[in-house]
Parts: structure tokens; C-alpha cells; sequence
């Protein structure tokens, strides 16, 4: 009781097959396209952008040194070691300033107690007051290296070429600036790749790279 089907000529079917492989090639060359274009987002207000599309493929940020590990890592390093410098020195200007106190007290020698005194009124809350605000700018660098916030990494960046600059000033300081010029430096690249978008919380999967298993 149907009618039949009228017959499909052998051309019409190649046709629609030419057609149907166009479509499938069109869209998987949009999807690749999206991927690589990923390369170029942009992020705004320094923050990296939490719903963009996960990235597969090979590492295209910065390594630390050539292969130590990945700079976001490398930044929460470096900022951690700044920060135990930091307290540590804070803590021996502490114990120094407490033993002087004592030596000025119950020293018998006139010499030795009129030293102590002297060295007891030397100005040290600003060397203090100075690591503490490095330990502030560093915990910027880590926070800001956790949560892919370029702006904070900016921050952490600008108190270590400050901490190289006072180094140039004073003398006999050159293991100090290079180890401000050598913590700064990660901290730049982090800085550019969250920008464009190289390093974000999708693509730190390829991003991530360490000489060690930490």
C-alpha cells in the first residue's frame, strides 16, 4: 500500500557523501581553530579567565632556567625562600638587640658596657620595618602565583627589583643583587604568560614542569 522510494542514482548518493564529509571536516576545522585561537585570549583585570576552554597539546610557557620547572612554580619558591630570609633576619636583629640589652646591664667592664650602649642606640626598627614589607611583597607573589592573579605577581615583582636596587647602593652586597635580579625574573615571565593567557588553571597541565617529583 506505500508508495515506493524512487531510486537514488549512484551520482546523487556520491554527492551527498562529498557533502557530508565537508560538513565534518568544517567543524573539526573550527574546533582546532578555537583551540589554537585559546593562544590568543586575553585576560582582563589581571585575573586568568576561569571558564576558558581547557587546552590539550605541548608546553608553550617559559621554563625557569632552562629546565628547572615551570615559573608559576618557580615564583612560589623563590617567594617562600624570601620570606624565611626575611623573618630569619628579622629574628637575629631581635636576639641581637636583647643580648646587647643584657651585655649593657651586667657587664662590669666600663669599656664593654659603654659599647654595648652605643650599639644599643643604632637605628634598627627601619632595616625591620623594610623586611617585613619584603615579606608583605612576597606573600603577594605566592598568592598571586596560586591563584593566576597578575596583578599580585606585579606586585611581588616590584619588591624584588626594589630589594636589587637598595642592594646596588650599599657595598659589598653582590650575592644580594643577584639574588633580587634571580627572584624577579620569574616573576616578569609569570607575569606575561598569565596575561595572554599561556598559563591559566586550564592550561597548567601542559604548563607544568619540574626536574624533580615535587
Amino acid at each position: 500500500g506505500c508508495c515506493p522510494l524512487p531510486p537514488i542514482s549512484s551520482a546523487k548518493i556520491r554527492s551527498h557523501k562529498r557533502t557530508l564529509i565537508l560538513l565534518i571536516t568544517s567543524n573539526t576545522s573550527r574546533h582546532y581553530s578555537t583551540m589554537a585561537d585559546y593562544g590568543n585570549l586575553k585576560i582582563d583585570g589581571g585575573n586568568a579567565n576561569m571558564m576558558a576552554m581547557p587546552v590539550t597539546g605541548m608546553k608553550r610557557g617559559h621554563v625557569c632556567c632552562g629546565g628547572c620547572c615551570d615559573v608559576r612554580r618557580a615564583v612560589i619558591i623563590v617567594d617562600i625562600i624570601m620570606i624565611c630570609i626575611m623573618a630569619l633576619g628579622t629574628l637575629t636583629i631581635a636576639a641581637g638587640l636583647i643580648m646587647i640589652k643584657t651585655v649593657a646591664e651586667d657587664a662590669d667592664d666600663d669599656d664593654v658596657k659603654q659599647a654595648a650602649t652605643q650599639l644599643d642606640g643604632l637605628p634598627v626598627g627601619l632595616p625591620v620595618v623594610i623586611m617585613l614589607i619584603q615579606m608583605a611583597g612576597s606573600a603577594c607573589g605566592i598568592f598571586g602565583a596560586l591563584n593566576y592573579n597578575a596583578n599580585l605577581v606585579m606586585v611581588a615583582f616590584v619588591f624584588h627589583c626594589i630589594y636589587t636596587i637598595f642592594a646596588l647602593a650599599r657595598p659589598n652586597t653582590i650575592p644580594d643583587v643577584i639574588l633580587g635580579a634571580f627572584f624577579a625574573y620569574p616573576h616578569w615571565f609569570l607575569y606575561k604568560e598569565i596575561k595572554d593567557g599561556t598559563m591559566s588553571p586550564e592550561s597548567y597541565v601542559n604548563e607544568r614542569a619540574s626536574c624533580c617529583c615535587v
